[in-house]
């Protein structure tokens, strides 16, 4: 599932405000089983430098090691917005190598990235990278972070909202197959002569009783019918049996 076009068109327009090389959007898992990150959105990352940072490199990420280190992997309320030279500054920086040698690599100079916590453990990542420089340009946390905490908000609602809406079309789909399970339950039930006379006689308006004199039975034997004809077509009364077979005959 990827972002709407609507959170994709102000990605676009973040991406051109702050003259980056880069701009992705991505959902971070801190308790991985299998997979820890997921693209939702990326403009100006190869695809090759995309799948090497979801296989491995995310591992050392400092951005995403800053989340681990607060409070078990929940982060504080709001957006939490950090830089490439706060990082390169911590402790971290020697456990991080592998992650700034590659950002080195392929030229991603000048990094900043926002968190939001969209539920405990998992987390909206936002992060623009520039390659190169702008004489007089640098990207800075105090010049992007309004417009990555505008755009991590947008990207949670929407990611969030199209959630919800599989889940009720999911939802919808199931009970449209056990309608119709029950429908096909309902047109497979085979009546026997005698059952299909009780049935007539139900139709007709006619109580227990009058059907039982007129097939010269006993109620009890006829109340014995109902109760198999019901079981056949998974129904408790006279209206929804006679409602189920009208249905199986349109």
């Amino acid at each position: 599932m990827e972002l709407s076009s609507d959170v994709c068109g102000l990605a676009a327009q973040v991406l051109a405000r702050s003259k980056v090389s880069n701009l992705c959007v991505f959902l971070y898992d801190t308790k991985p089983t299998k997979r820890a990150v997921r693209f939702l959105y990326n403009q100006g990352m190869t695809d090759r430098v995309r799948t090497e940072y979801s296989n491995h490199l995310w591992s050392y990420d400092p951005f995403l090691r800053n989340i681990n280190s607060c409070s078990d992997g929940r982060s504080a309320p709001g957006t939490r917005v950090l830089e490439r030279r706060q990082l390169e500054a911590s402790d971290q920086q020697r456990s991080c190598e592998p992650y700034w040698r590659y950002m080195d690599l392929i030229g991603y100079r000048e990094i900043v990235a926002a968190t939001h916590c969209i539920a405990p453990g998992l987390h909206m990542v936002a992060g623009v990278m520039r390659q190169n420089c702008i004489r007089g340009v640098h990207i800075t946390a105090s010049r992007v972070s309004a417009d990555l905490e505008n755009l991590l908000t947008q990207s949670s609602e929407d990611y969030i909202a199209q959630l919800v809406r599989q889940q009720m079309h999911a939802d919808q789909v199931v009970w449209a197959d056990d309608a119709k399970i029950c429908h096909s339950a309902a047109t497979d039930a085979v009546l026997t002569p005698r059952e299909t006379q009780v049935v007539e006689g139900l139709r007709g308006g006619h109580g227990n009783k009058q059907i039982a004199a007129a097939l010269g039975l006993s109620e009890y034997t006829i109340e014995n019918h109902l109760k198999r004809i019901y079981r056949k077509f998974r129904v408790h009364s006279r209206t929804s049996l006679l409602a189920t077979l009208d249905s199986s005959l349109n």
